[in-house]
């Protein structure tokens, strides 16, 4: 994939301090969805459009109150659901209507555990959506739907502690793949024994995290997963580990790239790894200030070669970033201290 051209529109002077989530919508724009000012707001963003600004999300009249960062899904009956927590430490779901879009229900608790950081959203190869966040008593725990709309049908536990940061990953096969780094730097993974299936136990494939973490499915692999490392001594090196065929991990190794420029992590802004037009893997990440998109060598089955670099520079990118495919376009929302919360829309040629 060759970026051809970059627009930036200004969606919000001021970016949130939390992350924003995107979904995409039926007439070709995305929607934006952030926490600002202990409120659930909405934006939408167009194909070479200036964006809509922020304006909260009501229900009834009164808008959302929330504590942390939202993260939104659209499910298969074609209602959005939209996960956060709230200032009692509750995890929320506001969905809505199927009459919709911008007609919302009254928001519920689907979990029967309180909550600390901001939850994931996970999706099983038959369209139901699983929730995973990180529990006050510093487990693991999940929710789960019984069907491919928004009513929950359970919440369990996993297990695990003292616990830093948590990603979750569809395989290529439709397994579902739940990572959670502790503060001692060891990744540990839990994934589903089948599609759609019961879940195995805990493995511990790497034991160097010290950056945020993604994972995403691979045309070659199961899974990759991108973190932030120790490693030639220093922290957040932009690293990797893919899952083999028999479910087990490769070593942890530092991404190779095709210049000597090249970005780490920074550990105050999460990577997006995601499959792009070509089926090979793209990243979009956050170091020094600049947004950096990279690609996955043409043969993904040669693991250590070069990832390709684009480099783009923007007004101090610090606070977040989001991406998506979605028409012809690769959009990012990135956010800063000094310039707010942009979207860059980029064109591209596979």
């Amino acid at each position: 994939m060759k970026i051809t051209g970059m627009t930036s529109y200004t969606i919000d002077a001021a970016a949130p301090d939390q992350a924003v989530s995107l979904v995409g919508n039926g007439d070709g724009s995305m929607s934006v969805f952030a926490t600002a000012g202990g409120q659930i707001q909405a934006a939408r963003i167009k194909p070479g459009a200036a964006p809509d600004g922020f304006s909260p999300v009501t229900v009834g009249g009164k808008s959302v109150a929330a504590a942390g960062a939202p993260v939104a899904q659209r499910v298969g009956d074609g209602r959005v659901g939209v996960f956060y927590r709230d200032g009692d430490g509750r995890l929320m779901l506001l969905g809505d209507t199927k009459g919709g879009p911008g007609v919302w229900n009254a928001p519920v608790n689907p979990a029967g555990a309180l909550m600390t950081g901001d939850p994931i959203l996970g999706r099983n190869a038959d369209g139901r959506l699983e929730t995973y966040f990180v529990g006050t008593d510093g487990a693991l725990w999940h929710t789960w739907t019984g069907d491919a709309g928004l009513e929950s049908a359970g919440c369990a536990q996993f297990g695990g502690g003292n616990i830093r940061d948590i990603a979750v990953a569809t395989t290529s096969d439709g397994r579902q793949v739940l990572f959670h780094a502790n503060m001692s730097g060891e990744l540990w993974v839990i994934q589903q024994t089948g599609p759609n299936g019961s879940w195995g136990d805990f493995s511990n494939p790497i034991t160097s995290v010290t950056g945020p973490l993604v994972a995403a499915p691979e045309t070659t692999a199961p899974l990759m997963a991108v973190y932030g490392a120790n490693s030639s001594g220093a922290d957040n090196v932009l690293s990797f580990t893919q899952q083999n065929a028999d479910l087990s991990w490769t070593p942890s190794a530092e991404l190779p790239y095709d210049e000597t420029a090249r970005p780490n992590t920074d550990p105050a802004v999460r990577p997006v790894l995601l499959p792009g037009p070509s089926k090979l893997l793209v990243a979009a990440v956050v170091y020094g200030g600049t947004l950096w998109v990279l690609e996955q060598p043409a043969d993904p089955t040669v693991r250590y070669g070069a990832w390709t670099t684009q480099v783009f520079e923007t007004a101090a990118v610090d606070k977040l970033i989001a991406a998506a495919f979605w028409g012809s376009y690769l959009n990012v929302v990135a956010g800063s201290s000094k310039a707010g919360l942009t979207h860059y829309q980029f064109t591209f040629t596979a």
